[in-house]
């Protein structure tokens, strides 16, 4: 039984995600942080990465992969998916996570990473029906390298 086309395309996404949470955990380690937890869950909420910074501080980190424009740049683009509601549900996982753990006292702080995937200059934009009929090295190969954007204490 084949899958629905929806389905392929949401494979595809999920791969430009997973790209975009590895290129996060990546840099971050790079930094010096200390990386926790990656997609950690309790019940229908979900944090992306837990990491500690270079000077312990627990950090949760909703991470945002975006194909953007040619120009890869310093991206806002992707926050506008963390909405009011998004916000609440990252909120009530970083106190499950911190009750969970023992670590209520300590510190911690909630960050967004949008991940910018720009696309190559000689690549047509990929059309949601294309997106289908490609692999994901085919997809990958029509962009070029991610650009990272953290931003710090997004949420109070």
């Amino acid at each position: 039984m084949a899958l629905p086309e929806d389905c392929t395309i949401a494979k595809r996404r999920a791969a430009l995600w997973h790209e975009g949470e590895k290129f996060a955990a990546e840099t971050l380690e790079s930094q010096g942080w200390t990386i926790v937890g990656r997609n950690w869950r309790a019940g229908r909420y979900e944090i992306d990465i837990i990491a500690l910074t270079p000077e312990y501080l627990l950090v949760f980190i909703e991470v945002k992969a975006r194909v953007t424009s040619l120009e890869p740049g310093v991206s806002m683009y992707g926050l506008e998916s963390i909405t009011q509601t998004k916000r609440q549900k990252l909120v009530v996982a970083a106190n499950i996570y911190l009750h969970n753990n023992n670590l209520v006292e300590q510190g911690a702080r909630l960050d967004v990473i949008v991940v910018s995937f720009p696309r190559k200059e000689n690549s047509q934009p990929i059309q949601m029906e294309e997106l289908a009929r490609l692999d994901e090295q085919a997809v990958m190969s029509r962009l070029g390298p991610p650009v990272l954007t953290h931003i710090e204490q997004a949420f109070c």
